[in-house]
């Protein structure tokens, strides 16, 4: 099997997206005690062997796929085929910046860069395209195409991202 966006990293355990909505919202803002299951080593070494040797040229073997997160792609439109949530490997700080210990959550998507016509994945933990995406995928509706946008700022300055059809 070659390499392509529809690949799931080895040994990551996805957070459930039958999951209630409650219960997922809490995982995603790292305020549930969901844990991943612990990662079988031989297993994820089988898995990188298997990707690796599917490989059906030289260039896919080399090929790395680009990413994109929402941030750095204000104005850019993907079809965005499949979602996927994954627990953040980061924790969460507090409003004083004090690590809380708990990890949230982010989006993983297959998609195309409507723009390039490059396939790739699209990754976002913030709330508005992530809600969007994961209720998109619950919908059925998937594949959609969508645009990054922004929605001005919020009450702590950051920039609000978000999503629009295409």
């Amino acid at each position: 099997m070659a390499r392509d966006a529809t690949t799931v990293e080895p040994g990551v355990e996805l957070v459930p997206l039958d999951m209630g909505a409650a219960e997922l919202a809490a995982v995603f803002s790292g305020a549930s005690d969901w844990q991943p299951a612990p990662v079988d080593a031989a297993q994820v070494s089988r898995q990188i062997m298997e990707q690796i040797l599917g490989a059906t040229s030289e260039e896919d073997l080399w090929k790395e796929l680009p990413t994109w997160g929402t941030k750095g792609s204000v104005g850019v439109s993907f079809q965005v085929d499949d979602v996927r949530i994954y627990q953040s490997r980061f924790t969460i700080k507090d409003e004083a910046g004090k690590d809380t210990g708990r990890k949230g959550a982010f989006v993983s998507c297959p998609a195309v860069n409507l723009d390039t016509g490059e396939l790739g994945v699209l990754n976002t933990s913030a709330a508005r395209p992530a809600g969007k995406l994961i209720a998109l995928a619950r919908m059925g509706a998937l594949p959609c195409k969508v645009r990054v946008v922004e929605r001005g700022e919020s009450s702590g300055g950051f920039t609000v991202l978000d999503l629009e059809r295409v």
